[in-house]
């Protein structure tokens, strides 16, 4: 008796298998869905606030023997920068 038990589980469980294989697959797509969202968004954060930087700090420079103050992004091989602290 108990024999015939454990042969009807095991077909029972054979044919409910693949189940579990989902499972895991549509979790492991779950996590790296949330973990590129994560990063994109860290990613757009970043930018934005390092172009906010980059527009906001100034910098005096010598270009063409004349001083004028530029955006960190707006200077060019050449302009000699006065580093004050």
């Amino acid at each position: 008796c108990g024999t015939a038990n454990a042969g009807a589980e095991d077909e029972g469980e054979a044919e409910a298998g693949w189940i579990e294989g989902a499972a895991i697959l549509l979790s492991v797509v779950c996590v790296v869905l949330v973990t590129a969202f994560n990063d994109w968004s860290k990613e757009k954060q970043f930018r934005g606030l390092q172009s906010r930087i980059e527009q906001e700090q100034k910098f005096q420079v010598v270009r063409g023997g004349q001083v004028i103050q530029l955006p960190v992004a707006d200077i060019l091989v050449g302009d000699i920068a006065q580093i004050k602290y």
